[in-house]
């Protein structure tokens, strides 16, 4: 925002700094990018390096002044102990990378530690992805549907389809697994048409055999918003089939700036647009007014314990006022017992889906219930 020589003064500043928390024997190189290595020579106690790294992060922390401006910047740490975590310096660079990208994961502005388990995690989630590169063409996803039912009556109303990844070696890979190594890799957009595509087609098989059409939920990705442009070419696949934009819901988590045209965009083709795990996470208030949203989702955690807690009841019951104040649906996720089912009749609440109403099957096993 302030410039590349802005930029590179933060460089030079943050080497300043950095330099100044070491000794004289210790050794400081900046990689590329805004990262940074630091080689400390030799350590008397390994816990040394911990309160170096606690030192650079305390001084990082600190405001730089920029071109009149003063800016805060934040940093991440992974540490590698030789020869614990390796032998050679290619073993060790990786090691600390695997680290420092922990280190973000949990929050950044922290250190962590490189351990066994970090490189047993990184392994795994590139095999995986490699594996997913080849799940579409051997056929090996799945798409199992979840009914939705109105409250008042148990009545199954639509289904929203949930991708499934029975890897052949592996068993089941949880969604909360491959879909991030998905966004990671820019494989979500093929996976994000494909699901589309076969959860329509899936819906005129079923509309055909039930003599009507039930309709689906589809859940987007915020990453497949930023390239791509699904809004083009989901309404003309709809179009081929034959199927009214009306009877598929996109549900979003998030709404970034710079997808906010492609969400309006989806909505005036005529596809509904549901806000998924509404209370959590990014699903903001906001999102209410930014949107042209048609229902809420309120998130699991929330249900889960409203029959025990208050605070939790309350949530969902304000949830459902304000939503109804607004004109909009509410649809109850992870509802497993009749106890929970009772208390979101009374507040109001719309739909439901969780087990007690039905588990996420595939297709031919669904119609068989």
């Amino acid at each position: 925002t302030l410039g590349h020589t802005a930029g590179d003064r933060l460089l030079q500043l943050a080497a300043e700094r950095i330099r100044s928390a070491l000794r004289a024997g210790d050794t400081c190189a900046r990689l590329g990018g805004d990262e940074f290595t630091v080689l400390l020579a030799p350590l008397e106690q390994p816990e040394q390096a911990e309160t170096v790294a606690q030192k650079l992060l305390d001084l990082l922390r600190q405001p730089f002044e920029l071109e009149r401006e003063r800016v805060f910047v934040g940093a991440s740490i992974g540490i590698t102990l030789f020869p614990d975590d390796g032998r050679e310096a290619g073993d060790l660079m990786k090691h600390a990378d695997q680290a420092m990208y922990q280190a973000k994961a949990l929050g950044r502005n922290r250190f962590c530690y490189f351990t066994a388990t970090l490189q047993q995690q990184a392994q795994r989630h590139l095999a995986l992805t490699q594996d997913l590169r080849e799940a579409l063409p051997r056929r090996e996803l799945q798409l199992h549907y979840q009914p939705v039912v109105r409250l008042v009556n148990a009545q199954v109303v639509k289904l929203e389809a949930l991708l499934r990844w029975p890897h052949p070696q592996h068993g089941q890979v949880p969604p909360q697994e491959f879909v991030p190594l998905a966004e990671q890799s820019g494989l979500i957009h093929p996976l994000g048409d494909w699901v589309f595509e076969r959860a329509t087609r899936d819906m005129i098989e079923l509309s055909q055999r039930l003599g009507r059409l039930l309709p689906v939920n589809i859940n987007k990705s915020p990453r497949q918003f930023l390239a791509g442009q699904t809004e083009l070419r989901w309404p003309r696949w709809l179009e081929g089939l034959g199927l009214p934009a009306e009877a598929v819901t996109i549900e979003i988590t998030e709404g970034r700036p710079e997808v906010v045209a492609r969400i309006h965009a989806l909505a005036q083709a005529g596809f509904r647009l549901s806000l998924d795990d509404f209370g959590t996470g990014y699903s903001a208030m906001a999102y209410l007014k930014r949107f042209p949203i048609r229902e809420i989702k309120i998130d699991r955690s929330f249900v889960r314990d409203m029959t025990v807690d208050l605070a939790d009841r309350a949530i969902v019951e304000a949830i459902v006022v304000m939503a109804h104040r607004l004109g909009l649906e509410v649809v109850a996720e992870g509802v497993e017992t009749e106890a929970q089912a009772a208390l979101l009749r009374a507040v109001g609440c719309d739909y439901a889906q969780g087990w007690l109403f039905g588990r996420p099957q595939a297709l031919a096993e669904l119609e068989a219930h």
